[in-house]
């Protein structure tokens, strides 16, 4: 708890200065008074070991004397390396030794005499933590000694960071004013991965999975960046979290970008390889945690060291592809890519190989670039795809409505002549006969076909002018069969703004007497019941005839009337059954609202 609130006072204090310097625009280097050890004259000398004191050490000899150190080239393949250097005496107050984070062991001597040493640690790198060791004020011979632990790692012992002495403020300011663009990077990509995120699960019409595959990725570098960051001591004060956070950035970077590239670039055999590497990061991770040991250099961070360049290199091939076919978007990732893929590339080389003798995080410019670029890619595709969509709905909307509209006047056109025929034929009995309800059919008829010419071509009428329409029809069937057939029509509730379709009702009770009731002898009853209610209208038409069987034309009619229905409220059915006595039940149910069609007149 103690060391934990002394880091955050180390870290609040560095910001204050920093802050107060930026504010006086003084420059970086003038502001503090920090030095590298590599500014000395540094002397080097290969051992087997890290001895516990320099006396221990054995006489020189022409072959394992102290040599001028200039470069990490001039160090041999010796399992420790030891460096040293002589300090005069400062005016410094309280002055200190830095020790970066990226060694296996390390010993500090001090004048022969060794003060601190890393604690060896199986299946731990204590490597990942910095030091701050004090120095007293007056001239002292400071030596260094870096051996290769046991853990999996490629880097030779070397300057992979680089030794400081001046006061811990004025190193901690340095630190954060050398990392203050890393860390605002890191804060951008937090942010856009958020944001991403937010996109994905909030904003459903660019909701794709390659706006996810972004967001991790995103998420991913910005806990990388955290990982490699000096300030990470200070945020996360537990060895382990830090490792952690390294391995989660490094061993996922490969798997999650190769799935974002699949999609952007509509890859099948791309897809099934990046989630092999998943598998395989996460392979590489439990046994890091189990057995193999956390390392900054260990087998998750040369997972994604050696498949992270080959991931990247595939992406601008394809994009060089993409421009010989003339998309603009093959440009705009190869200039993503390509800086990001020299930095990674120079970074891995640079940290696992030790290849030149300083850290190699640096270019963190390139990580902006390189996620702004994919950012507008992805988006840009998923604006894109939105519109696709939109507009293959709309296409698919238009031509079904066009189908529909298509059936609905076949219906019209069938059933319209259908009626005059069996009303003609009524009318012309009537005549036959004398019967002085003729006039009545005829005027009845012209109503009829008022209706008919007038209303045919609306999708939706009024519930009362279907009514109405079927009412004169029944009319005209009873003054013909008024012998043996009763039609009884009753409705209940409020049917002011209800709309149907025209042509519901009338086919309906006209089929329960062609079907049901023609050649039945008894006294035929037909009822047509309708009732409204807050959200729905219900219809039935009963009859006591002989039954309909299933397969009856009279069942397929009852579908064009359903599918009329359907395409114009959001819910409708339209059921037939046999009555318990005898007979048939049509039930017709439909809701009250409306699809979203073109407003009629």
């Amino acid at each position: 708890m103690r060391s934990t609130l002394h880091r955050s006072i180390l870290l609040t204090s560095a910001i204050v200065i920093a802050g107060g310097l930026v504010q006086c625009n003084g420059p970086a280097d003038n502001a503090t008074r920090v030095r590298h050890a590599s500014e000395y004259s540094v002397f080097f000398r290969g051992v087997d070991s890290c001895p516990g004191s320099l006396s221990d050490l054995t006489a020189e000899r022409p072959g394992n004397r102290f040599l001028p150190f200039r470069t990490v080239e001039d160090i041999g393949d010796s399992p420790a390396t030891l460096f040293q250097w002589y300090i005069p005496p400062t005016r410094e107050r309280d002055p200190v030794l830095w020790l970066g984070r990226y060694y296996d062991l390390a010993h500090i001597y001090l004048d022969g005499v060794r003060v601190w040493n890393t604690r060896k640690e199986n299946g731990l790198f204590r490597g990942i933590e910095w030091h701050i060791l004090p120095l007293p004020g007056e001239s002292v011979e400071v030596t260094a000694c870096f051996e290769k632990g046991q853990l999996p790692s490629f880097s030779r012992p070397g300057f992979l960071d680089p030794m400081l002495i001046g006061s811990a403020v004025e190193i901690l300011e340095y630190l954060f004013r050398k990392e203050m663009d890393d860390l605002a990077i890191m804060s951008i990509s937090m942010a856009l991965s958020i944001s991403g995120l937010a996109i994905f699960f909030f904003i459903v019409p660019i909701r794709t999975r390659s706006v996810l595959f972004l967001s991790l990725l995103l998420l991913v570098m910005s806990l990388y960046q955290l990982g490699t960051s000096s300030m990470a001591q200070l945020m996360i004060p537990y060895t382990w979290g830090r490792l952690l956070v390294f391995m989660l950035g490094s061993a996922l970077f490969p798997p999650i970008f190769g799935l974002l590239l699949c999609e952007i670039f509509s890859s099948k055999w791309l897809r099934r390889i990046s989630w092999g590497l998943m598998g395989v990061s996460l392979i590489t991770m439990v046994h890091a945690l189990t057995l193999g040991g956390m390392h900054i250099a260990g087998w998750p961070a040369m997972f994604s060291g050696f498949f992270a360049p080959i991931m990247l290199l595939g992406g601008m091939i394809t994009s060089v592809s993409w421009i010989f076919r003339g998309l603009k978007s093959g440009w705009l990732l190869l200039i993503t890519m390509l800086p990001f893929f020299l930095s990674a590339l120079f970074e891995y080389l640079g940290v696992v190989y030790s290849f030149w003798g300083e850290n190699a995080f640096s270019g963190r410019w390139t990580y902006l670039v390189f996620q702004v670029g994919l950012a507008v890619v992805v988006l840009a595709q998923a604006n894109r795809t939105r519109k696709e969509r939109e507009k293959s709905q709309e296409m698919k909307y238009e031509s079904g409505r066009s189908v529909a509209e298509n059936r609905y006047r076949t219906l019209q056109e069938r059933m319209a002549p259908h009626f005059l025929f069996n009303s003609l034929n009524l009318i012309h009995s009537y005549i036959e006969r004398g019967n002085p309800r003729a006039g009545d059919a005829i005027m009845m008829l012209a109503s009829h076909y008022r209706y008919l010419i007038n209303d045919m071509e609306r999708r939706l009428v009024l519930f009362d002018q279907e009514w109405e329409f079927s009412r004169r029809y029944c009319q005209l069937v009873q003054f013909r069969f008024e012998d043996h057939l009763r039609i009884e029509m009753e409705r209940h509730g409020d049917f002011s703004g209800v709309f149907i379709p025209p042509l519901t009702i009338q086919p309906i009770i006209e089929n329960a007497y062609r079907h049901g009731l023609r050649d039945y002898t008894s006294k035929g009853v037909i009822e047509v019941l309708a009732h409204a209610d807050h959200d729905q209208v219900r219809i039935q038409v009963l009859d006591n005839g002989r039954g309909i069987d299933q397969n009856s034309v009279y069942v397929s009619s009852i579908g064009g009337v359903e599918r009329r229905l359907k395409e114009n409220f959001t819910q409708a059915r339209v059921t037939m059954s046999r009555r318990t006595e005898r007979g048939t039940c049509v039930d017709i149910v439909y809701s009250l609202e409306p699809l979203d069609l073109e407003e009629e007149d």
